[in-house]
């Protein structure tokens, strides 16, 4: 890697490229009537935030190496040495070279804004601010395209769930919050076009539910966020602030609920073997009449090598709550291996539901003052019944998303 013709090189090309910078923080202002709201706000946005001086700073030490590596791929090296570098060249170029373009792309911007002060005719003008604005237009592609590659998700927008939602603290108010809750996430899925099954549900006395599972799938890639996309965040303990229905007082009640979104794993994701899974038949229990009570429909998976337990019998049928159990099964052991791995890389940042406590909510409902507040990015919406008929939960999906990118950035 001492190449140091290589690394002067990259020295000389990135010095006209932080006046750049600098030169289109003054210049945006007399270009501006030249531009639309749309562009306008992106540059702004672009050239003061999106790309912060210390992810610049990553980016060409980056470009640095990879020029680096294509000089060593000149010399005479052995064939294991060669494809060793190539490999790892290989890594850089996917977002090396929308970085390049967009340094030769600022360099090409600043060099036009400057030439145009020096220009009298009209028309050339007029060419020239129509030059700056594809410029503009080139570096958010850039942009883009190397953002989606430093912060490229795990797991696919699209990607079926299922959800898990169970009482916390607050008794009977939370399990009936808890059916409110999931009749909030049914009555979204269903505004999206997607498809809401529920797989098992233990009701609990006043009609609410203990604990219900969910499966949410259908999703498309005209999606905007897509099924996990959208409800990812979705994570964690739920409180709610309000008067129950079977309160005589008008006294405030706090109750918790917390919510786990699982990615739904096909089999190729999740390697299921056979032998490593006891299955047990018995008889359902509970409302159903008579046929689910005298014939072992309900079906319990137990995976061996991670002790993980699945019960269902929701339907009548033995084969169906046979094939939702493997369904709920793969998506918990794909779960357990997500937070398996994220803990060993990310000690800090796990993603948990917590206990249910009130004080780790990350979401408050609050009814009297109509406003539903997110703890984790401090921000506010007002419209409890449009939220309960899962208007809002898009728009919370979209500032928790730009939270998280900016987060990873």
């Amino acid at each position: 890697l001492g190449c140091h013709a290589g690394r002067l090189s990259c020295r000389r090309f990135f010095s006209p490229v932080r006046d750049s910078r600098r030169f289109l923080h003054e210049q945006l202002a007399p270009i501006a009537p030249h531009l639309n709201p749309s562009l306008l706000r992106l540059a702004k946005e672009k050239f003061e935030s999106r790309m912060p001086e210390k992810l610049f700073d990553l980016m060409r030490d980056k470009l640095f190496l990879y020029y680096a590596y294509d000089e060593q791929l000149d010399s005479d090296l052995s064939i294991e040495d060669r494809q060793r570098i190539a490999k790892t060249k290989g890594k850089l170029s996917k977002y090396m070279h929308p970085f390049d373009s967009y340094c030769r792309k600022l360099v090409e911007l600043k060099e036009t804004i400057e030439l145009r002060a020096l220009v009298d005719d009209e028309d050339e003008k007029e060419a020239m601010r129509e030059l700056e604005k594809d410029l503009l237009e080139g570096i958010q592609e850039c942009e883009e395209d190397m953002f989606s590659q430093i912060i490229k998700p795990p797991i696919d927008k699209d990607t079926s769930i299922i959800l898990e939602i169970r009482t916390g603290v607050g008794g009977a108010e939370a399990s009936l919050f808890a059916k409110d809750l999931a009749t909030m996430y049914e009555m979204f899925a269903d505004k999206q076009g997607w498809k809401f099954e529920a797989m098992d549900i233990s009701y609990a006395d006043q009609g609410g539910y203990r604990e219900i599972t969910a499966g949410i799938s259908g999703g498309s890639d005209s999606d905007e966020l897509g099924i996990y996309g959208s409800l990812q965040f979705e994570t964690g303990a739920h409180r709610v602030q309000r008067v129950p229905a079977t309160e005589s007082s008008g006294r405030l009640h706090t109750s918790t609920v917390t919510v786990a979104v699982l990615p739904e794993m096909k089999d190729i994701d999740v390697d299921l073997r056979q032998q490593d899974i006891r299955i047990d038949l018995y008889r359902s229990s509970g409302p159903g009449g008579q046929h689910v009570n005298v014939t072992d429909s309900a079906v319990r998976l137990t995976h061996m090598p991670t002790g993980i337990v699945v019960a269902i019998q929701d339907e009548r049928s033995q084969h169906k709550n046979k094939d939702k159990a493997m369904r709920v099964l793969r998506a918990k052991i794909f779960e357990k291996e997500k937070q398996k791995q994220m803990s060993q890389r990310h000690e800090l940042r796990k993603q948990q539901i917590g206990s249910g406590d009130r004080s780790e909510k990350i979401r408050t409902y609050n009814f009297p003052q109509n406003r539903i507040t997110d703890h984790r990015i401090n921000v506010s919406l007002y419209g409890i019944d449009k939220m309960m008929a899962g208007d809002l939960c898009q728009d919370f999906a979209r500032e928790l998303l730009e939270a998280h990118e900016k987060e990873e950035l």
